[in-house]
């Protein structure tokens, strides 16, 4: 019976307690599994097949997720086109302005001009000029 490629990080697993220590992985010979066993290990040809081993599962899942990805991308594209076509077209509000408008870059028109005695050529400054003209 064929016994199983282990990787790297499984023979580390041993090293801190996390699985039973198998002496097959002691490559120092020094009756225990330690991280410099695991590493020693990580060198070999056997580890790096079962590292091949794991990341083409890795990859594999990887590949069906996308996979699954993208079937329920295109999905939701067909169910928003049908929903599109179902519905009438309304036109859009206008939205108001924002650049510039026939008063330059304001918003708003400019003020009116000044009326009253304020004016220009108002009663105040007629009353001024008369009394400068009459010294």
């Amino acid at each position: 019976m064929a016994r199983k490629l282990l990787t790297a990080k499984e023979v580390l697993g041993m090293a801190v307690g996390k699985t039973p220590a198998d002496l097959r992985y002691d490559k120092n010979k020094d009756g225990k599994i330690t991280s410099a066993d695991a590493l020693a290990y990580s060198k070999t040809a056997k580890a790096k097949m079962a590292q091949n081993r794991e990341n083409r599962a890795v990859a594999a899942s990887q590949k069906a997720a996308d996979t699954a990805n993208k079937q329920a991308q295109k999905q939701n594209e067909m169910q928003r086109a049908r929903a599109a076509s179902a519905t009438p077209k309304q036109a859009a509000p206008k939205a108001a302005p924002t650049g510039p408008t026939q008063y330059g870059s304001m918003r708003t028109p400019p003020a009116p001009p000044p009326r009253g005695r304020f004016a220009k050529g108002g009663v105040a400054k007629k009353k001024v000029a008369a009394k400068k003209g009459k010294k």
